[in-house]
């Protein structure tokens, strides 16, 4: 057999980051392996998009010694601070950008930052003739800008998940479940107006993920949650393993995010494959992702869009039976990691007519 040469991953931080992106980056990257494929993964010093000078350099240091790769592929957090030393290495090998979603479209920047982070990684992009995209609704975004490169989805993948067997349509108390990093994208101080608003409905809200990212809006959702007095109501529970995050969507009732936008949102097809309604909003992929079938979705920063439907999900026992339903016939038609290590392989080594 032919040795190929390998792919390497290079990826802005601890590949343990429990993020939707380093998600992404390490459950591909395993799964290429699995299917016996070199990959090299190359973990850049913490900070990024905007880590410190000595940062870049350290993260400079690391790529540079690379001589062969079929693929060098960068995750978009680390597009903008490295675009021109990239633009220097794409010279002698095949950088791939990896796109989850825009910059600019975080949620919270400032303008000045917005503006920075996004020119610097559109100057980049420009000059990638492959992108890489984790789904659809990112493709067309970048599509819009009117770059001229390939582009190519890998959706991340979905691990099968138990069939709740218990009815929980009939449930006294609606165990609301939320899922994401405490950030401002993520639509956190949406939901807890919205849940102000029914302090007479039977729920419980638990919120998993991580509070290191956003301090401040850590803060002030833990201020918000005073204020409205739903301390005995609404749980942080911060970051927590694979495993145990299997057994809060399977104490869950309902998974609820509403988020103001997502490149893809891992959280939801999870949800729907642990067969739980879902109440989102129509932002970036969600809309891709969540059929109406399996939930409902509002517009981002629709408040009351949002309290009317939560309103009825919690009342409605019949609504998430049959919400229920549909999630459970839709996972199926979700694919694996390995199904996606597959066509990710099939991209870089022209394996399949859509090849880098």
């Amino acid at each position: 057999m032919v040795r190929r040469a390998p792919i390497v991953f290079v990826i802005p931080g601890p590949r343990s980051t429990l993020t939707g992106g380093f998600l992404y980056d390490k459950r591909i990257t395993e799964a290429l392996r699995d299917l016996g494929h070199r990959v090299n993964i190359i973990e850049l010093p913490s900070g990024f998009p905007e880590p410190r000078a000595s940062n870049i350099a350290a993260a400079e240091a690391l790529i540079r010694p690379i001589s062969e790769a079929k693929a060098i592929i960068v995750d978009g957090l680390a597009l903008a601070a490295l675009g021109t030393f990239l633009k220097e290495l794409s010279g002698r090998l095949p950088v791939v950008p990896l796109v989850h979603h825009r910059l600019a479209l975080e949620t919270g920047l400032d303008q000045e930052t917005r503006d920075r982070l996004g020119a610097q990684e559109l100057a980049i992009l420009r000059t990638a003739p492959d992108i890489l995209c984790s789904s659809p609704a990112t493709a067309r975004d970048l599509e819009a800008l009117g770059l001229q490169a390939d582009f190519h989805v890998v959706t991340p993948g979905t691990d099968p998940a138990p069939v709740m067997l218990a009815d929980k349509s009939k449930a006294e108390t609606v165990n609301l479940l939320s899922v994401g990093s405490v950030i401002p994208r993520k639509g956190y101080d949406l939901l807890i107006a919205a849940l102000e608003n029914l302090p007479d409905l039977p729920w419980h809200l638990r919120i998993v993920g991580g509070q290191k990212h956003a301090p401040d809006t850590v803060a002030a959702l833990n201020n918000q949650i005073s204020a409205a007095g739903l301390e005995s109501r609404v749980e942080l529970v911060g970051e927590i393993s694979p495993d145990n995050l299997h057994q809060e969507y399977a104490r869950a009732d309902c998974f609820v995010l509403p988020s103001r936008y997502e490149g893809y949102g891992m959280a939801f097809t999870e949800a729907v494959a642990h067969g739980l309604p879902v109440i989102g909003t129509t932002a970036g992929a969600i809309p891709d992702t969540v059929p109406r079938s399996a939930g409902v979705l509002v517009a981002p920063d629709d408040q009351p869009a949002l309290t009317r439907t939560l309103h009825q999900v919690i009342t409605d026992p019949n609504l998430r039976d049959t919400l229920r339903q549909g999630a459970l016939e839709t996972r199926s038609t979700f694919p694996t990691w390995q199904d996606q290590a597959k066509l990710l392989a099939g991209i870089i080594y022209g394996d399949q007519h859509d090849r880098v």
